[in-house]
Parts: C-alpha cells; structure tokens; sequence
C-alpha cells in the first residue's frame, strides 16, 4: 500500500491469502509494475489456496 501499487479495499483481501500467495503476488507486481485493484484482489482471494505465480497472472492479465 504504502508504494501506491495495491489499493486499501484490495490489501483487505490480500490479507486473506496465505504469505506464500502474497509473496507470489509481489513478485508479480513489483515485477511487472502492476497494481491490485479490488476486482482483481477479490478473484485472487476466491482462488487461495490453488495459487500458482501463473494462476496469479492469468487472473491479473484477464481483468
């Protein structure tokens, strides 16, 4: 949040993933200067649990 690339509402479900997936995401983000919007965050979240860094950027890419 602090670095503008994720939005409030978004870190709330974020929160909600397991650190492995948050890292994942990072690296993602930071990686190819995306930001979490909330409708991408909520699909994240709703799919934790089965996340691959493919899965995550599919899901990124798609929205």
């Amino acid at each position: 949040m602090d670095e503008n690339k994720i939005a409030l509402l978004a870190a709330v479900d974020v929160s909600y993933m397991t650190k492995k997936e948050q890292q994942m995401l990072w690296n993602i983000v930071d990686r190819q200067g995306l930001k979490v919007k909330p409708v991408y965050a909520e699909k994240l979240r709703k799919a934790s649990g089965d996340l691959t860094e493919e899965k995550m950027a599919e899901i990124l890419e798609a929205l």
